[in-house]
């Protein structure tokens, strides 16, 4: 594209981007994950226990 720029900003000088992530973000990826795969164990666990039930 003509007239279209892009910075990328380095952390710490190693020459690799900088994506934003630190330990908290990852923290909260790794809690919202545990929460999604325990709700899905809860479904699977509900489903199969009204199996048995009929």
């Amino acid at each position: 594209m003509p007239g279209a720029s892009a910075t990328v900003a380095t952390s710490g000088g190693t020459g690799l981007p900088s994506t934003g992530g630190d330990g908290q973000s990852l923290a909260l990826w790794a809690g919202g994950a545990t929460i999604l795969v325990a709700g899905g164990a809860l479904a699977v666990a509900a489903t199969v226990r009204r199996r048995r039930a009929d």
